[in-house]
């Protein structure tokens, strides 16, 4: 947890680091963004974005990870089995559901 915790804010202050350099166009972005065929205003637009995303990288530091949220749905598909469909798209005569015996239901 600490190793993630730590690897996260990494990954935002880099982010927020470029991002800032990149808005107030600081050192070599400005010919960065005119190597890259970018505007300058594009490029403090691209800035915007990566301080964004510095922000939500740093919002979910603090925070653990989901552990159950798609477990359910992946449990589901991955343990119901294919089913073979004929030419008509239809399932086979041996893929068929059979219904279930209803013997004392009906009295």
């Amino acid at each position: 947890m600490i190793l993630s915790a730590s690897l996260t804010c990494f990954i935002a202050l880099i982010f927020a680091l470029l991002g800032v350099a990149k808005i107030l166009a600081l050192g070599p972005m400005p010919e960065l963004a005119a190597h890259g065929s970018f505007t300058t205003a594009a490029y403090r637009v691209i800035g915007g974005l990566e301080l964004a995303g510095a922000i939500g990288v740093g919002r979910r530091a603090d925070q653990t990870p989901p552990r159950g949220d798609m477990r359910g749905p992946d449990r589901l598909v991955s343990r119901t089995p294919r089913q073979p469909l004929t030419r008509s798209g239809r399932l086979s005569a041996a893929t068929r559901p059979v219904s279930e015996p209803t013997a004392g239901l009906a009295d």
